[in-house]
């Protein structure tokens, strides 16, 4: 799995691809089947998946899984690429 951190100027997915969009505090069952769904549009299309996650400062301290935990768990649901969006 790729992880972008879009505050990189060289940061790009080419291609097509189906985009699920979240803060994803935790990856909880609503999480799994977004995720799910995305896969299941990538492959109907043959497209890839790409998970954007947005990361929050001073919310980071309330999440659920740590961001490393995440990338794992979006990993062993297929997620292609991950990009992470950062406000501070």
């Amino acid at each position: 799995m790729r992880i972008i951190d879009l505050t990189e100027p060289e940061a790009v997915c080419s291609g097509s691809c189906c985009v699920a969009l979240g803060r994803f505090d935790g990856v909880h069952v609503a999480h799994r089947s977004l995720i799910e769904r995305a896969r299941e549009e990538k492959h109907r299309r043959g497209d890839g998946t790409l998970l954007g996650v947005f990361t929050f400062y001073d919310a980071m301290k309330g999440d659920i899984t740590t961001f490393r935990e995440k990338a794992e768990i979006f990993k062993s649901l297929g997620v292609d690429c991950l990009f992470v969006a950062h406000f501070d």
